[in-house]
């Protein structure tokens, strides 16, 4: 059974095994901890963002509440289509037209 596949792959394994030599296999428990701290993490920089809009959104109540601020507007304001009350005439062409004689 000393086939050209069979000589290549045993020669890879071998080459993987001289790489490997001196180190020791990852471990699991590890892994689960490294897991477990990046997720702890990530949780709580979500809370401290979920935090954050909560206070922000006691605060513009509290404003509310106190009279502070408001949420209505007082008048719209002025729309430019009511400023014009006569329709405006296009300037005149500075490019000569075709009934001037020179």
């Amino acid at each position: 059974m000393s086939t050209t596949a069979h000589k290549v792959a045993t020669h890879a394994a071998a080459a993987a095994g001289k790489r490997m030599r001196g180190r020791r296999p990852p471990s699991v428990v590890k892994e689960i901890v490294y897991g477990m701290t990046l997720g702890l993490f990530a949780g709580y920089l979500w809370k401290l963002h979920h935090w954050s809009n909560q206070r922000r959104t006691r605060e513009f109540y509290s404003l509310l509440d106190q009279g502070l601020i408001t949420v209505v507007v007082d008048e719209p304001p002025p729309s430019p289509l009511q400023a014009v009350h006569e329709p405006v005439e296009p300037p005149s062409s500075p490019l000569p037209t075709g009934d001037q004689e020179d």
